[in-house]
């Protein structure tokens, strides 16, 4: 059995989370926000202003990030 030095020499790749996935991770805590308020105060939220704002925000996360990794592939 022999080890090939080219796949030990190799630099690893760093194992961060994929920025989609944490966006995903922040829609699906905004609606489980949302609905744990409503349930608290008895009012009911209105999902068309919820999803707007979290389309808006998820949007503007998915942009910086986009920019930020070019940015950083750049240097």
């Amino acid at each position: 059995m022999n080890l090939d030095t080219a796949t030990l020499d190799a630099p690893r790749r760093s194992r961060r989370p994929r920025l989609r996935t944490s966006v995903f991770g922040l829609l699906l805590t905004l609606v489980a926000v949302s609905v744990i308020v409503s349930e608290w105060t008895g009012d009911t939220l209105d999902g068309a202003t919820i999803a707007i704002a979290a389309l808006i925000g998820s949007g503007a996360i998915l942009l910086v990030g986009a920019v930020g990794a070019s940015m950083r592939q750049e240097s």
